[in-house]
């Protein structure tokens, strides 16, 4: 075998390492390069499942032999990828170039495991700088390389922990910027990886990393997948979305998670995102963690006169009062608040009718929180045209329990009250 501290062999660099000095002789050698034999007898030894029936001559046995031995020593990995680079700029076949994947992949996934990512970096960036080039010849390439490694394989790499050595800030930066490389679909392994990871330093360059392949995914299939984090983690990452263009269908699934956090979390999250995607999440008012719910008051009192929360709350009020639903008197008489403070004309027959009805079939229902809920929306919406009837009506009702409620708005209003922004 040649020695491997001699000049790098390359397709236009491999006389001193053959042992050849005149020019003819290099020529002669770089010419083989570009013949399939000779890279269909390397992807024979990388594992391919093309391999050619080709005889392998001697010069190109040393060949081989000088790249495999290049590729065994670990402080010529940089020397070994840049023969890769070369051979990614010759002129060769796809399936030739398969061969020299299938020895990057393994040394990235080396790389990966030892905490030596500055090398791999320097390569990827001068391969993708070479891609901008060259785009209709490296783009078939690329994408094989991405097929490459969203193998789970190689970022299974990872799951040991790094020498101590290697935990540095620049080491870090380089994982993540290597990380940024792979196709997003790697966080199928990626995601299970974080919930047992033993290298907590490796913890937020890969949250970082999840947080941007987030952000490039529509995949339907991601709430099921992010779900299954850890609640810490998950939370952290949550966060780290909040900064981008997280997908709302992903935060939309989030708000029905078994942990309280992570739901009031993402509804925060979806309402600073999209105002209005409260609308399509009708379980909200209704969920345990009063936090949610007081969330969900505060941003639809501060809508104004709009009307996707007027419906919303019209809808869900109007349902609990028709089907007698028993709620706790400060959920229900928040929800009339929040809709006083957004209503319009719209809502003022039903709030009237809520207030002003004595009926004897309506007495003998437990009337509940309702009659002083309708007049505390009300009176809260004193420029909306019609309520000031609707109060005056109220005002002159021979019902003392109407007459009741209407004093105990006065209360109301001068009592502590759950905070709804915007009052």
């Amino acid at each position: 075998m040649g020695d491997t501290s001699c000049d790098r062999p390359g397709p236009g660099g491999l006389g001193n390492q053959m042992g050849e000095d005149d020019e003819d002789a290099n020529a002669k050698f770089t010419d083989s390069v570009a013949d399939k034999s000779v890279f269909a007898a390397l992807y024979d030894r990388a594992g391919g499942e093309n391999s050619a029936d080709e005889t392998v001559n001697p010069e190109e046995g040393r060949w081989l032999e000088a790249l495999l031995a290049v590729e065994a020593e670990r402080d010529s990995r940089r020397d070994a990828l840049d023969i890769l680079l070369d051979y990614f700029q010759a002129d060769l076949s796809l399936n030739q170039h398969l061969a020299v994947l299938d020895f990057l992949a393994d040394d990235i996934k080396a790389s990966l495991a030892e905490g030596d990512c500055s090398t791999i970096r320097d390569f990827l960036e001068r391969l993708m700088a070479l891609a901008g080039e060259q785009p209709a010849k490296f783009e078939p390439l690329l994408k094989e390389l991405k097929k490459n490694l969203a193998a789970p394989e190689i970022l299974e790499a990872l799951a040991q922990p790094w020498p101590p050595e290697r935990n540095g800030e620049k080491e870090m930066d380089d994982l993540r910027a290597t990380l940024l490389f792979f196709p997003p679909e790697a966080l199928q392994t990626l995601i299970p990886l974080l919930n047992g990871l033993k290298d907590h330093h490796l913890m937020a360059p890969l949250m970082e990393v999840a947080a941007a392949w987030i952000s490039q995914l529509r995949d339907g299939r991601l709430t099921l997948l992010i779900g299954s984090l850890k609640p810490a983690p998950l939370l952290r990452l949550l966060h780290l979305l909040a900064d981008r263009d997280c997908p709302e269908a992903l935060l939309a699934g989030l708000t029905r998670h078994n942990q309280p956090d992570v739901r009031e979390t993402s509804v925060r999250l979806l309402l600073e995102k999209n105002p209005d995607a409260y609308a399509r999440l009708p379980h909200l008012l209704d969920d345990p963690q009063p936090g949610i719910q007081h969330l969900l008051w505060e941003h639809l009192a501060r809508q104004g006169r709009h009307r996707p929360a007027e419906k919303y709350l019209f809808n869900y009020i109007h349902h609990a009062w028709q089907e007698g639903l028993r709620y706790e008197r400060e959920h229900i008489l928040n929800c009339y608040r929040a809709l006083g403070l957004c209503a319009s004309t719209r809502s003022v027959p039903f709030l009237r009718e809520v207030l002003t009805r004595t009926d004897f079939k309506y007495l003998l229902r437990e009337e509940g929180p309702h009659r002083l809920g309708a007049a505390l929306a009300l009176t809260l919406m004193s420029t909306v045209g019609g309520v000031g009837e609707a109060l005056t009506m109220a005002r002159a009702s021979r019902s003392r329990a109407v007459r009741r409620v209407l004093q105990e708005v006065k209360q109301l209003e001068t009592a502590d009250q759950p905070p709804l922004e915007g009052q």
